[in-house]
């Protein structure tokens, strides 16, 4: 009875200081995941902690699984099979056959969960790998976001904050190192843009039809690489005036115009039209746009309220791009393409811009890479690499359980008044796991060999298989590569 309270006890014992170590580092492990999240992945509302009922249902587990396991071999004292002890004291027997049936059992248990974890994290690196080498339609290489903001209630008037706006893009543009600067309020690729209601001309039938729409300076296709496949863009002195015209993209042809050609027809948004006192909109901007060109469709979809997992599946949208002069709100959005380094060529930019006028005040700037990070596959490569991390964990545990269970490596000598003890390997220790890894290999091979095929199909790079004039990050992701591991 002794033996029997005193296994019992020390298998309490043991279940209680893994759930203590274990409540340890699990708030030690929020306070990583959580400064390791890239930005804007998760919703800002999404809140990263520990759950106490969750910690609760884990401590009452761990108990009951040190009861169980503890009653186990109390059970087995209570009814010793003399034959057996007797050859296991000869060392010609490691174990009861009820004993080694439960052992085998956990272990096959423990190898099942192993290989549900390797498919999740083969699952989770393929949506990685779909995201990070998903054509954009535009280059993300060398180009840059910039945030300015005009002072308090200043340029109230349509032609002066028109020029204000013009002159600032080409302070930027005259940067040391700065190739093109364009205006690009409502959109930062590849998130997508303002979307609201539209009407077009001689289409009736179409009600309640909605597209982005994206006030850009004449620049922006050359800015950001996008192709003209029809028709051609508008001029400064459009921009200027402003001129009630505008282009469109592949997906708005294809989804509201698919009978002919779009060039000519009308469109209109009542919704550019918005009364606020710190916007500026210019003379009917609220009546019909000529449409005078067709550009190559770009991603326009992604972020993490879309769901980065689907974006390959995901269309690309309807986009209708018109001069930024239509409506001038009281900051400035940039999008600048540059040579050589670029944080150099920015700050010199900057610098240029200070010195044209001080009073304009610089919110943010970030590379387009940056925003493919944070809001396109950075959620998808987070998760990838937890799942990867807990499944390697399991592959090595369920290993370890498996070098107990080979013939040779569980014989030796035992200790103890019943020979239960837990024995000496008189294997060496690397073969028994080289034994081990060699026997779980193939029951995990499925999981294994869809993870280790969607890492391998990263390293390929992103240029074997991304249509012409588009970009998938280049040589800025491969540093992050690792992380994905």
């Amino acid at each position: 009875m002794a033996h029997h309270t005193q296994l019992l006890t020390e298998s309490v014992l043991l279940s209680l200081t893994g759930a203590v170590l274990g409540i340890l580092l699990a708030y030690g492990a929020v306070k990583w995941i959580a400064a390791a999240m890239p930005y804007y992945s998760f919703p800002h509302e999404a809140a990263i902690r520990v759950s106490l009922p969750v910690l609760f249902f884990s401590v009452v587990l761990a108990v009951l699984t040190g009861i169980l396991f503890g009653m186990s071999p109390a059970l087995q004292l209570s009814r010793p099979n003399l034959n057996e002890l007797i050859q296991s004291g000869a060392g010609r027997h490691s174990g009861g056959g009820s004993d080694r049936k439960t052992h085998r059992l956990l272990i096959t248990c423990q190898v099942a969960l192993t290989l549900v974890l390797l498919t999740i994290a083969g699952a989770a690196t393929r949506a990685f790998v779909t995201a990070y080498r998903l054509p954009l339609g535009f280059d993300v290489d060398k180009v840059t976001k910039v945030n300015l903001a005009l002072p308090r209630k200043s340029y109230p008037g349509w032609a002066e904050r028109a020029n204000k706006f013009d002159s600032i893009r080409q302070a930027i543009a005259s940067g040391t190192g700065v190739e093109h600067a364009s205006i690009v309020t409502t959109w930062t690729p590849p998130m997508q843009a303002y979307t609201d209601k539209i009407e077009i001309e001689g289409k009736q039938d179409l009600t309640g039809i909605q597209s982005q729409l994206v006030l850009i300076s004449p620049e922006a296709f050359q800015t950001l690489g996008i192709p003209l496949v029809q028709g051609r863009n508008f001029t400064q002195s459009e921009l200027m005036r402003p001129a009630h015209v505008g282009l469109v993209n592949q997906a708005f042809v294809r989804k509201y115009l698919p009978d002919g050609s779009p060039l000519g027809r009308h469109v209109k948004a009542p919704t550019l039209k918005m009364e606020r006192p710190d916007f500026v909109n210019a003379p009917g901007n609220d009546d019909w746009f000529e449409i005078i060109g067709v550009v190559a469709d770009s991603r326009n979809n992604a972020g993490f309220h879309n769901g980065a997992a689907n974006v390959k599946q995901a269309p690309i949208e309807p986009a209708f791009y018109v001069p930024h002069t239509i409506v001038m709100v009281p900051y400035v959005s940039l999008v600048v393409r540059t040579k050589g380094d670029a944080a150099d060529a920015i700050h010199s930019a900057l610098l240029r811009l200070q010195e044209t006028d001080p009073q304009i005040a610089v919110i943010q700037h970030h590379p387009l890479t940056w925003f493919m990070d944070t809001m396109v596959w950075g959620q998808t490569r987070f998760i990838a690499a937890l799942f990867a991390v807990f499944s390697l964990l399991g592959l090595v545990l369920a290993a370890t359980g498996l070098v107990r269970d080979i013939p040779g490596c569980s014989s030796g000598s035992t200790d103890g008044p019943v020979g239960i003890a837990a024995r000496i390997p008189s294997a060496s220790t690397p073969d028994a796991v080289d034994v081990g890894l060699a026997s779980l290999a193939p029951l995990c091979g499925h999981g294994q060999l869809d993870f280790s095929r969607q890492l391998n199909d990263l390293h390929k790079g992103p240029w074997e298989v991304l249509a012409p004039r588009s970009s998938s990050l280049g040589g800025d992701a491969i540093p992050l590569r690792g992380a994905s591991v």
